[in-house]
């Protein structure tokens, strides 16, 4: 005769939820993030624009990788805004370009900046989720 426990111990587990893969939740809005905020187009600045920041995030991250287009988003629409970072966007401005450049040949510039832009994305994460939340 089989107990309630004997029962239990033979049933067969649950089916687990199919795979899916891992995939990009939240990095703001695209259109926002592609076109600029405010109906400009902010990335697609032509030669000699400064609208096109974040040299050091594309070397880091890559030009189409969505990091870089966040934090350039960030830098030029939020952060510049603040008394701290129109100092900053304005030094980044002004020497940014150059220090990308000793950046791409640099392992230890990369792995030293690396967390100051990483600080960047989760204030930029932090900010673009709240505003749209």
């Amino acid at each position: 005769m089989k107990t309630r426990e004997d029962t239990a111990a033979h049933k067969a587990p649950k089916p687990k939820k199919p795979y899916s893969a891992p995939r990009l939740v939240k990095y703001g809005d695209l259109r926002q993030l592609t076109r600029g905020g405010n109906g400009r187009r902010g990335d697609m600045g032509g030669p000699g624009n400064n609208t096109r920041i974040c040299w050091i995030a594309e070397v880091l991250y890559g030009a189409d990788d969505p990091r870089t287009h966040l934090l350039r988003m960030w830098l030029v629409d939020v952060y510049s805004k603040t008394a701290i970072g129109s100092i900053v966007v304005a030094l980044y401005k002004l020497f940014g370009r150059e220090l990308s450049a000793l950046v791409r040949r640099s392992f230890l510039l990369r792995r030293m900046l690396r967390p100051v832009f990483e600080a960047g994305l989760v204030r930029a994460h932090r900010y673009f989720i709240s505003s749209t939340c």
